[in-house]
């Protein structure tokens, strides 16, 4: 089976266009009015992000591929063969003396987590939170993300043990409950791993998405009759309090452009104005509710509610927020044909797994710098299991290939 990522890249695509459109549309009827002053406005606003977007390609095809200043820390790590890096051993190796339970390929274990009134706060609010521990195998995860990092590698490869695994598989009647119909996994997984910021500064992999956003549009998120389809769980593996990444969600009742797909704001929640820099802001902050948890816990969200992660502090007494996150999408949904069933997650090979890590660190890029070793270590991988390898060459472009050359990086 072949792990396929595009529906995530045109979501992508889909953004940027909506986002043209309701700016022409808006100058249109701009125009239709006579307000030329609010025309010259809109349009000076639209071309100064245009060309600061531009500047931030050229200097990014300057840029020397080197680690920032500050930035995570380096691993002596010895390079090995594509071939070595896919294999189970080499992967359980990793956690061997810290935690003997961590496995590949064993059978998930069924256990059915319970959400409790999760449902009804979900249809009140658009979210649900469930503090307490729910699944037990989190403190599990967590050794293994550690191994993982120790190794050299980004949270997100926590996804080739079973524990991970069986989180989602745990949570899947729940998801089911929840949402009203058969589900399956979209194929973009998460895993966060934030630092402290005494230690380590600049978009380090598996930080904290700060930007308040949505991760679709009102119709990508619920059906014609109004019933919804995506819902992103999120599962604290360590303590996670209000100074070390707590998430923050809007509640929908404080979102007044929740239902407003048509609107500029619905996708732009917050932007760069031309105010000297500063950032508008397009929900009340008043309303935003955080999220704190056990390791174990879950919350959740429906795709169009606005939330966001925030930071670690360096008072905090909390070790860093560490987690993983994943959507689930109703099956009857027009992207649902690209999604995991079921069956799936509980059959993938290890190349099946590595693909997903690998496809994870492409999806979530413009939000951290991926370090060259990483990107030659992924493109390898790519090269020798016959994935996408167009879609790999096109992310990960600026460093030097086998040959010595150049590519610029898009």
């Amino acid at each position: 089976m072949c792990i396929r990522d595009s529906e995530a890249m045109s979501r992508v695509a889909a953004i940027a266009d909506e986002e043209e459109s309701q700016v022409l549309n808006s100058v249109l009827q701009l125009l239709g009015s006579g307000d030329l002053e609010a025309v010259q406005a809109m349009v000076t606003e639209r071309i100064a992000k245009l060309d600061k977007r531009a500047q931030r390609k050229e200097d990014a095809s300057q840029e020397a591929d080197t680690a920032p200043k500050a930035a995570a820390p380096e691993h002596d790590e010895e390079i090995l063969s594509p071939e070595e890096y896919s294999t189970p051993e080499y992967w359980l190796q990793m956690c061997d003396e810290m935690c003997g339970e961590v496995g590949i390929g064993n059978r998930l274990d069924p256990a059915a987590a319970d959400l409790g009134d999760a449902k009804i706060q979900l249809d009140s609010t658009g979210f649900f939170l469930r503090p307490d521990t729910v699944l037990q195998d989190a403190t599990l995860i967590r050794v293994a993300m550690r191994a993982v990092s120790d190794a050299g590698w980004p949270a997100a490869f926590v996804w080739m043990y079973d524990q991970s695994w069986e989180v989602v598989n745990n949570l899947w009647d729940e998801a089911e409950r929840l949402l009203g119909s058969p589900v399956v996994l979209e194929p973009t997984v998460a895993a966060y791993q934030l630092e402290r910021p005494t230690e380590v500064e600049g978009k380090y992999v598996g930080r904290n998405f700060g930007v308040p956003h949505r991760d679709y549009t009102y119709t990508q998120t619920f059906r014609s009759d109004g019933t919804p389809s995506a819902l992103t769980m999120w599962v604290p593996i360590n303590e996670v309090g209000l100074d070390n990444g707590c998430m923050y969600v809007v509640p929908k009742q404080f979102d007044s452009l929740f239902y407003s797909d048509q609107s500029y704001m619905h996708q732009q929640v917050i932007k760069s104005g031309s105010f000297g820099g500063h950032q508008c802001v397009y929900f009340p902050i008043d309303g935003s509710r955080p999220l704190p948890a056990h390791p174990g816990g879950v919350m959740g969200w429906l795709g169009n509610v606005i939330h966001w992660g925030s930071s670690m502090h360096a008072q905090s007494e909390l070790e860093p927020r560490a987690s993983i996150a994943f959507v689930f999408r109703a099956a009857d949904s027009p992207t649902a044909e690209s999604g995991f069933t079921r069956e799936a997650i509980c059959n993938l090979s290890v190349s099946q797994r590595l693909e997903v890590c690998c496809n994870s660190i492409k999806t979530f890029k413009q939000w951290y710098k991926v370090p060259r070793p990483l990107k030659h270590k992924i493109r390898a991988l790519y090269k020798h299991h016959q994935w996408d390898s167009k879609n790999a060459v096109e992310v990960f472009r600026k460093y030097e290939d086998d040959a010595g050359k150049n590519v610029n990086e898009n």
